[in-house]
């Protein structure tokens, strides 16, 4: 077991300095094989940061997105695609209909995303509500008589 764990720790530290030296690719490597999921995102988005063509952030995002499980990171992700989209439209705006077409899709989509996410958090709120005045009643009811609550 020992050894299990001081691969795991040496592989981060060596993923840390692969980080510092620049070698990205490596650092995620290592920082994947340590179990570190979320610090190769980090590293990933980081990289994005500092690319120097739109394709090669894409590329990154895209990547960092694929792996990416706690939902912060994966919002910050999102949002990283979403604005290199942005850059990538204000560098080549939509140059036929089609292209425009596709565009105006996808925005409304975003659209319909947005309002599908306020109601199911709305929902969420009235359900909690629900059940905070189903538990009242329920402790009300047995009125201590269990030693439950």
């Amino acid at each position: 077991m020992w050894s299990w764990l001081t691969r795991v720790f040496r592989r981060g530290r060596a993923a840390e300095r692969a980080e510092a030296d620049g070698r990205v690719d490596e650092a995620i490597r290592l920082y994947l094989d340590a179990g570190e999921r979320d610090e190769a995102v980090r590293v990933l988005l980081r990289a994005a940061d500092t690319a120097r063509t739109l394709d090669a952030r894409r590329a990154l995002l895209v990547r960092a997105y694929g792996l990416v499980k706690d939902p912060a990171l994966r919002d910050e992700a999102r949002r990283a695609v979403a604005l290199c989209t942005l850059a990538e439209l204000e560098e080549s705006p939509p140059r036929t209909d089609e292209e425009r077409r596709r565009i105006r899709d996808r925005i409304r989509e975003v659209r319909d995303e947005i309002r599908d996410a306020r109601r199911d958090a709305r929902q969420a709120e009235e359900a909690l509500h629900y059940a905070e005045i189903e538990a009242r009643a329920v402790r009300g009811a047995i009125g201590g008589r269990y030693g439950v609550w």
